[in-house]
């Protein structure tokens, strides 16, 4: 008898095993087949108005939202807003043969009320061409206004959620041949002026995803940014020439294990350079900065998919302007959305953010999504870069290091390519760091600041 459980016992674990090794295939073929219906999507996309044809797209974004407290957290002051945001884009899509492709996009953005298209919100949002010479396999090269997107786009991003969203003027190489590699390396004028100074922008974005189930990215760019500003600093004959020449380096991975039920991501960002020193533009300073972001989740492989993870986000700051040397971290170009919490109050930079998220995802494509952010500054002596505001405490001035927490809510739906809606409620409770910065006024000698909230609906229509 003890022989024959033993036999099963064996049985039962080479079943295991057996079973095992056929989900991590069924993973591995999963991989596979959406790189495939990637390559597929962009060849379809690709070859969209072949012979002359086009193809016409447009985008309906409504937004109506209310906000209470956004920026004074002051519930003294009557600051409350309710409005409605709006957003419409045509775009047209046409192309020869497959190895030449070309988009014009049009966006007219404004709130409800801005009848009168005044201040210039009709803008070309996208206006670029691609090349894909057939004898360079691989290879492509787009060149005018576009929207760039790389990573979890904390860098570098298109902004979508804001009103206009974020488009570049350059140009773009790529070459790659995935999943084993692929490589972006991309020139950008973000500021083009005669008199006041130029910005330019521009780097290279690698990634890999020979690493089952794990894409691996590596990046390195460079900021040059250059304005003539007034300045009553000696010689300087009233004007002076501030500059920004910094360079962030970074990795990022992005990996699922245990049957594509954990997940673990990680991006490490580091800065190095030189910039005009701004309270005496006379010096220049010594520019090192970093930036951290962790995330651990689990989806639990059951109906509803619930996801229930933990993160940290860390950025530093200066706290002490006066030591020669800038150690604030440059966040760059980023989408900054529910990145810090979805009511986007503060930026990458001298801040700490430990936090907890939910996600479910019922049937009949309803999404539900919470969060939890509890934020501090990175050094309690550096500036605070949020709330509409960039103050900085003064020397010797105690004001800890809590900023407040904040807590987001969202339930969506989407149930087709072409119709998503979602419905946000978001709370921000501060604390010690903003009364003693007086973000609230007066209000901060009574005790505390109060909360702010904002809530939106927003629908969107594609077709």
């Amino acid at each position: 008898r003890i022989n024959s459980l033993e036999q099963q016992s064996k049985s039962k674990t080479k079943t295991l095993k057996e079973m095992r090794l056929r989900l991590q295939q069924i993973a591995l073929l999963k991989t596979e087949i959406q790189n495939i219906e990637a390559r597929l999507t962009e060849k379809v996309t690709s070859k969209k108005g072949q012979d002359g044809k086009m193809a016409i797209h447009a985008e309906v974004r409504i937004r109506p939202e209310y906000t209470v407290n956004r920026e004074d957290l002051n519930n003294d002051t009557d600051d409350s807003d309710a409005f409605w945001g709006h957003r419409v884009r045509f775009s047209a899509d046409f192309g020869h043969d497959t190895w030449m492709r070309a988009r014009v996009q049009i966006q007219e953005s404004r709130t409800f009320g801005s009848n009168i298209n005044k201040d210039g919100t009709l803008s070309l949002h996208q206006a670029w061409m691609e090349l894909k010479p057939p004898e360079l396999k691989g290879f492509r090269i787009r060149a005018g206004r576009m929207e760039l997107t790389y990573g979890k786009e904390r860098l570098i991003g298109r902004d979508d959620f804001s009103r206009n969203g974020r488009a570049f003027d350059g140009v773009v190489a790529r070459m790659g041949h995935l999943p084993y590699f692929d490589i972006e390396v991309f020139y950008t004028k973000i500021r083009e002026s005669t008199t006041g100074g130029d910005q330019d922008f521009y780097g290279a974005y690698m990634e890999t995803r020979a690493v089952p189930l794990t894409v691996i990215q590596a990046y390195v760019m460079g900021l040059n940014n250059e304005q003539t500003k007034g300045s009553d600093a000696p010689g300087s004959a009233g004007t002076q020439v501030y500059k920004t020449h910094i360079w962030t380096t970074g990795g990022r991975v992005d990996a699922h294990f245990m049957n594509d039920t954990i997940h673990l991501e990680g991006e490490a960002v580091v800065q190095l350079g030189k910039l005009t020193d701004p309270r005496n533009a006379t010096r220049d300073l010594d520019h090192f900065a970093t930036a951290f972001y962790a995330e651990l989740s689990y989806q639990a492989p059951i109906a509803t998919l619930p996801t229930l993870g933990a993160f940290f986000v860390q950025a530093s700051g200066d706290g002490n302007p006066e030591d020669g040397k800038s150690v604030g971290f440059y966040p760059l170009f980023p989408t900054r959305h529910s990145f810090l919490g979805t009511m986007d109050l503060f930026a990458w930079r001298n801040i700490r953010d430990f936090g907890a998220k939910l996600e479910l995802t019922p049937p009949g494509g309803f999404g539900f999504f919470a969060a939890f952010h509890y934020l501090q500054l990175y050094t309690d002596k550096g500036q605070l870069s949020g709330l509409g505001t960039s103050k900085t405490p003064k020397p010797d001035q105690p004001i800890g290091r809590n900023i407040g927490i904040e807590i987001d809510t969202a339930l969506s739906w989407a149930p087709n390519d072409q119709l998503q809606v979602q419905l946000g409620y978001s709370i921000f409770m501060p604390s010690t760091v903003t009364k003693e910065l007086k973000i609230c006024g007066n209000k901060a000698l009574e005790g505390s600041c109060d909360a702010a909230q904002w809530a939106y609906l927003q629908t969107r229509l594609r077709f």
